[in-house]
């Protein structure tokens, strides 16, 4: 009785573990399918999905933040100066509409010294060559910002100025020496010269050839450069 109660014990033991090693098994199960229930379909392809589309996104944003090659960049460099340039040619051609061009007018007047002149004569006294012709005033301000220049042209080139509406030669003499400046100005206090050259605004920059032809011309500030690279085509046209 007691191997057979002890048996029977054992049996009920064994079979209650299983029982409850089964149990927890199909709790288990349940416990997966119901996650797998409530997992989407296939949730590797939508996180695969999600880093490709943030991997495209910091490419794009990388790719906008990045700058153009250097080449690129050396192009558009040239093209914005090619416009600033027709834009600075186009603005000096519309100013200058009414100056001379072609044949320069016959000028005849008195220099500041007191020596009566015409620009032709002047012209074969400096060896015939090509001048810069220099419209100015003395009450002109940006006149004074190109002086140092005119001075350092006048240097290397023949310089003939016209003194519009400055004052008698006596004056006009005496504010060229307070200021250190030697160019030969004809007087022209009435502005009779500068209507013959069509000038109504200075400074003005006429630059004449060998044979009298008016080759370039500038109105406002200019620079040396500007000066000397006008004055070079003059003396290869002219």
């Amino acid at each position: 009785m007691l191997a057979e109660a002890s048996l029977t014990g054992e049996r009920f033991g064994v079979s209650a573990w299983l029982g409850r090693r089964s149990w927890a098994n199909r709790v288990k199960r349940g416990l997966t399918r119901a996650s797998e229930a409530l997992m989407p379909p296939d949730l590797s392809v939508a996180a695969g999905y999600c880093a490709n589309a943030r991997g495209r996104q910091m490419g794009n944003r990388q790719t906008t933040v990045a700058p153009p090659p250097a080449p690129r960049r050396r192009r558009r460099w040239w093209i914005e100066l090619a416009i600033v340039a027709a834009a600075f040619f186009a603005v000096q051609l519309f100013v200058t509409r009414d100056v001379v061009r072609g044949p320069l007018p016959p000028l005849e007047g008195v220099l500041a010294d007191g020596t009566p002149i015409t620009a032709k004569q002047w012209q074969r006294m400096h060896g015939g060559d090509a001048f810069l012709l220099y419209v100015w005033a003395t009450w002109c301000p940006i006149c004074k910002t190109v002086e140092g220049s005119i001075d350092a042209v006048a240097r290397d080139a023949p310089v003939l100025t016209v003194a519009m509406q400055s004052g008698s030669a006596t004056e006009v003499e005496r504010y060229l020496a307070a200021r250190g400046h030697r160019w030969p100005a004809l007087i022209d206090n009435d502005a009779r010269l500068s209507r013959q050259l069509g000038v109504d605004a200075v400074p003005t920059l006429i630059f004449v050839d060998r044979a009298g032809q008016v080759r370039a011309v500038t109105q406002g500030y200019t620079s040396e450069i500007g000066m000397r690279l006008r004055l070079w085509w003059t003396r290869r046209h002219g």
